[in-house]
């Protein structure tokens, strides 16, 4: 596959351009480091995080490798984490650009007392996530998909986590999402 693309040589000695923030990324030699992949006595989707975390190396979402099936014919591509909020931008009253949570259609997949927390908090704007600002952390936290625009990468990782992130393409482990603490601005957890 990367024969045919075209930036594989300019992975191996990217260009230096001054003035755009993330644009750069690492040297890499794609072949070289997916063939150095384990592939055997490994589990399916460690597997796909490893080759994911390779490709997202590139910064370039026109490029991607997934599974639709796993090797013993799981659906992979079916897969969905759909969590019980969205992430949304508004302005607070003095006209400063939160993030604040509002609740989406699987809330009521969650046991009523995160119903009511997340219910109690949904007028609210975070203060923090994982001790991190809330814009950074949306900027941040995709591993597995990236882009060469800072903009670019904070839509594409808001709207996953509205539509739902889809595993086959953003392996996560589960414990990235068991253990996300949310500060808002009432000091509220």
């Amino acid at each position: 596959m990367f024969d045919l693309y075209i930036y594989t040589d300019i992975a191996k000695n990217p260009p230096i351009i001054e003035g755009i923030e993330n644009y750069h990324h690492r040297k890499i030699d794609i072949k070289k480091e997916l063939k150095e992949v384990k592939t055997e006595n490994r589990y399916f989707y460690e597997f796909q995080q490893e080759i994911m975390a390779i490709i997202s190396t590139l910064k370039d979402l026109h490029l991607t490798l997934f599974a639709s099936k796993t090797p013993k014919g799981i659906p992979f591509s079916k897969y969905i984490v759909g969590l019980p909020l969205n992430f949304i931008i508004k302005q607070d009253k003095d006209k400063q650009f939160k993030i604040y949570i509002e609740l989406n259609n699987l809330i009521f997949l969650y046991d009523e007392k995160i119903q009511r927390i997340l219910q109690s908090c949904s007028n609210t704007p975070l203060n923090t996530i994982n001790d991190m600002d809330p814009f950074d952390y949306i900027q941040t936290i995709s591993k597995f998909r990236a882009t060469k625009n800072i903009h670019a990468q904070f839509t594409f990782t808001i709207n996953d986590f509205i539509s739902g992130i889809v595993l086959c393409t953003s392996p996560f482990n589960v414990s990235d999402f068991l253990f996300i603490d949310f500060e808002f601005e009432n000091n509220f957890f």
